[in-house]
């Protein structure tokens, strides 16, 4: 199946070319400081992204075609450039008008090492990696909290996996559901409990994780069965119970 974002390019190519070449890379126009911003991003100037960002023009500002100087760094592969307007802030979810965000922009251009620092400063690989700065930045953007991986793991399960307790506790006060199951059924509770992360399976608990949730058949039961050490004892006092148990 041909993604929806290369469906509108080649409805492109079909209307107004009437062939099968390449269009030529997205332009956009915009005013003053933005283009000026637009315009240092799509050509890799590094000095004058710098200089635009120290006199306040916005990393996040938009040309016609709503594309960001991030979706012009991406298409162009200037990575320096995209690593500063992501520390910057810049949103790696903008969509320009045809619905492509920067890692498309990039993939459709076979930017490859673009593509791994945008699928880098997810807020997944944030959340695994440790880096609070990046998980705020995506939640500022408007990052989904709850969004699944194709493994069905959402950011909770990476940071409680990890021991990342701090983006644990700032997921959960930003809506994160403790009791998302990822894969093989695994919750944040039975991640954190079998890694040995007390705080932060006490933190679940408290926050009402689900102390008796089943992971699917035959990978691991409920936290109580894989928890290590004296989370075992911490998991009884909550009402933890063996799967064996609840079966019974």
């Amino acid at each position: 199946m041909i993604p929806k974002i290369y469906l509108s390019l080649l409805t492109f190519l079909l209307l107004f070319t009437g062939c099968g070449e390449v269009p030529d890379k997205p332009s956009t126009k915009a005013s003053n400081e933005t283009q000026d911003m637009l315009d240092a991003a799509e050509a890799g100037d590094l000095d004058a992204v710098k200089k635009l960002i120290d006199a306040g023009v916005p990393v996040n500002g938009v040309g016609d075609d709503q594309s960001t100087p991030l979706h012009f760094a991406a298409q162009e592969g200037h990575v320096d450039v995209a690593k500063l307007l992501i520390e910057k802030g810049a949103d790696i979810n903008a969509k320009d008008d045809i619905d492509q965000t920067p890692v498309d922009r990039a993939r459709f251009w076979k930017q490859e090492k673009i593509i791994a620092l945008l699928e880098s400063s997810s807020i997944h690989e944030a959340a695994r990696e440790g880096n609070l700065n990046i998980v705020i930045q995506q939640l500022d953007s408007g990052a989904d909290i709850n969004l699944a991986n194709e493994n069905g793991d959402t950011p909770l399960t990476y940071a409680a996996f990890m021991g990342h307790l701090e983006i644990v506790s700032l997921l959960i006060e930003k809506g994160a559901k403790v009791n998302a199951k990822g894969l093989a059924g695994w919750t944040p509770l039975h991640l954190a409990s079998q890694r040995g992360h007390k705080k932060i399976t006490e933190l679940l608990i408290e926050k009402g994780a689900d102390i008796n949730a089943t992971t699917d058949d035959g990978f691991g039961g409920t936290p109580l069965d894989v928890a290590k050490g004296n989370l075992v004892d911490t998991i009884q006092q909550n009402g933890g119970k063996t799967i064996s148990k609840i079966n019974n």
